[in-house]
């Protein structure tokens, strides 16, 4: 487990959001660092997924608050979509140095409010799920398509797909399983972040959608302990046996997301 009081280098309140990658024999956390002064990235690694050590901050440029840091691999780049939203923009950074080092590569969409961008690959095109009102509202899904990553993206004209505070919001990465495609939404409707779903997409085309929700929900509060009151996001890794290593965030109400 990786907790607040593992992050060394800033005054930690929480982490959340983590993305997991595996690179150069280990495995690599990238994840969300909120601070009273501003939230940033961090990275953490680990030799079996299981035992984690903090490494740093790897993100915070000047003024703008960064979480969901959406880390992928793409004609031999790593990259990096994080939600910026107080910036207006959807923004790609690449890789100068995996991972300490990483560049504004392209501003991909500009947009009053764009939150949790999830980006993913079908049929040839890029197509990427985001929240497109406000962080406190949460309940606003909309998708953009693009045949190139750098775009030029497009608002898919049924958006917005979603506008359910219990269904809309982005909980991580697009899966991809037995030929499936799987959405994960935010159960918001509560609180923010108390469960996580999956979403099975049936339809995906320039102009129409079309998906059904799996029950039970995925994640969600156990009760007692760091999850006693919800969990907000999943993201699962393939490995080689086809089963997955998955690393998820959770929080109570007396102590922090972890």
């Amino acid at each position: 487990m990786l907790t607040a009081a593992d992050v060394t280098d800033v005054a930690a309140d929480f982490v959340a959001d983590p993305f997991l990658v595996r690179e150069g024999g280990q495995w690599h956390l990238f994840f969300e660092i909120g601070c009273a002064e501003q939230d940033r990235l961090g990275w953490a690694t680990s030799p079996n997924g299981i035992d984690w050590t903090y490494q740093q901050v790897i993100l915070c440029p000047p003024g703008v608050r960064l979480s969901y840091p959406h880390v992928f691999q793409h004609d031999g780049q790593w990259l990096m979509i994080p939600e910026s939203w107080v910036a207006g923009e959807a923004r790609l950074y690449r890789a100068v140095s995996f991972s300490t080092r990483w560049a504004l590569d392209t501003v991909l969409i500009r947009e009053p409010f764009i939150v949790d961008c999830s980006p993913f690959q079908h049929e040839g095109r890029w197509w990427m799920f985001a929240n497109g009102g406000p962080p406190e509202n949460n309940q606003t899904l909309d998708l953009y398509f693009a045949a190139d990553l750098r775009g030029p993206w497009t608002r898919h004209p049924l958006s917005p797909l979603n506008t359910s505070r219990a269904e809309a919001r982005p909980a991580g990465r697009v899966l991809k399983f037995d030929g499936k495609l799987y959405r994960l939404g935010q159960d918001c409707e509560k609180a923010y972040g108390t469960a996580v779903r999956a979403y099975e997409v049936l339809r995906l085309s320039e102009t129409d959608y079309a998906e059904r929700r799996i029950d039970p929900p995925v994640l969600g509060p156990a009760g007692a302990g760091w999850n006693a009151d919800g969990m907000h996001h999943l993201d699962a890794a393939p490995l080689d046996d086809g089963s997955f290593l998955a690393a998820v965030d959770g929080w109570h109400y007396s102590a922090p997301a972890e």
